[in-house]
């Protein structure tokens, strides 16, 4: 009987084991699962806060000043710029030659991103932008928009 009452005590101990790790395993995953679901919904740009894309913008358009009749024309830049600032944007390799104008390197970036309707967009803004701006704009644009990294 003692030899019976042990093999039952053993075999319940391992049961209880084996019950504790199958507990175990489903809880991390569920873990995992809660942690990947909790890290979708984190912001697309991490790298850049709102309030620093805000002041960004804020300094971009001070730098750039508006005149009379642009208003709507910078305001159309900057929802394309939200827009499109969380999609992945395909840059060709010739738009960093120096020779390229910002109306090149605009056109250059619709073309490699013509299914994109928000970088369609983003281009579009930009090329009535700069088709409204004056020549200190221009240069302020040229800089500051997809820039060359050589220019300075």
């Amino acid at each position: 009987m003692t030899n019976r009452w042990l093999h039952r005590f053993i075999l319940s101990l391992v049961a209880a084991a084996i019950a504790f790790c199958v507990v175990k395993i489903y809880a991390v995953k569920s873990e995992t699962l809660i942690t990947l679901s909790r890290s979708e919904k984190l912001p697309q740009r991490p790298e850049l806060s709102q309030l620093q894309y805000d002041a960004d913008m804020e300094r971009l358009k001070k730098e750039f000043q508006l005149e009379p009749g642009q208003d709507e024309l910078w305001t159309h830049l900057e929802i394309a710029l939200q827009q499109s600032s969380n999609e992945f944007m395909n840059i060709p390799l010739k738009m960093f030659e120096q020779k390229n104008g910002l109306l090149e390197r605009i056109e250059l970036v619709a073309g490699a991103n013509p299914k994109s309707a928000s970088i369609q967009n983003l281009c579009q803004a930009l090329r009535s932008l700069f088709y409204k701006s004056n020549d200190n704009q221009r240069i302020v644009l040229e800089r500051r928009i997809l820039p060359v990294s050589t220019r300075e």
